[in-house]
């Protein structure tokens, strides 16, 4: 995490659009870390499931939800 935070910014905040995958591994960090919750079963119990959607979401070998790019939807969801 730290690695993330310590990047310097591309540009100026709010003038370029640049996706970060460090970015979205901080922020479900910080949610883990702040809620003491898992983001994958939050997200089945609040987003996917009141949806209908089946979802599989990889996780690092570390054991921690892979937030940058690892849920898998079908076409149809």
């Amino acid at each position: 995490m730290q690695y993330v935070i310590d990047k310097p910014m591309a540009t100026d905040p709010g003038t370029t659009f640049n996706y970060s995958s460090g970015a979205t591994e901080l922020l479900a960090y910080i949610f883990q870390k702040e809620t003491g919750q898992d983001i994958e079963a939050y997200g089945e119990e609040h987003l996917f499931a009141p949806l209908g959607i089946k979802h599989h979401w990889k996780r690092t070998y570390l054991g921690v939800v892979d937030t940058e790019g690892g849920l898998y939807l079908t076409g149809a969801d």
